[in-house]
């Protein structure tokens, strides 16, 4: 899966950044439709000053709009500066959980105007392209194949609550962690 330049039309967003310059990605895969908009800015106090209300914008005019659910949640917005970012700030963007979810790429590797850039930090940030995987041994796929206890822990897993509440969390946290350690006693 890659991602692509679009043209959508982001009057919307220059309407209220008109000094931020904005672009628009999305996922060649129709099946797992990911979107996310750039805001290029000239300094981290611009981006201070913007971010909530671009990220704000975006879920009025465009998630709002979209029927499909699992694209309405997976839309991201990257924000670019020349510059470090003071790492507070990134903190806050990036922790902020309303609507979108949001990178922020800071610093003099993003000073060019380069889509290529940007669209690279967004493949590997957002999709995992520079993740190098290895082949498993064939010996623990047919143990994974052929084990009940993996078998029944697959089958109760659509069963985990998906919701943000510190239960639900750590719930989900626990059934990592038996999973694993299933995982580690077949190799």
């Amino acid at each position: 899966m890659h991602l692509l330049l679009n043209d959508l039309n982001l009057g919307f967003l220059k309407n209220i950044a008109s000094d931020v310059d904005f672009a628009f990605f999305h996922s060649d895969d129709a099946r797992h439709f990911i979107s996310c908009f750039v805001a290029r800015f000239s300094d981290n106090e611009t981006c201070a000053k913007h971010w909530r209300l671009i990220n704000n914008e975006i879920a009025v005019e465009f998630q709002s709009s979209l029927q499909d659910e699992f694209s309405s949640w997976n839309i991201y917005l990257a924000l670019v500066t020349p510059s470090a970012m003071d790492k507070h700030l990134k903190y806050r963007i990036e922790n902020d959980r309303f609507a979108l979810r949001k990178l922020v790429l800071a610093g003099p590797t993003f000073a060019s105007e380069s889509d290529a850039v940007v669209r690279e930090a967004l493949e590997n940030s957002i999709l995992g392209q520079d993740l190098k995987l290895s082949d498993v041994g064939d010996g623990l796929y047919d143990q994974l194949e052929n084990s009940n206890r993996f078998r029944d822990f697959l089958s109760t897993s659509s069963q985990l609550p998906l919701d943000g509440k510190e239960r639900s969390s750590e719930v989900r946290r626990r059934r990592i962690n038996e999973l694993l350690e299933r995982l580690g006693s077949l190799s």
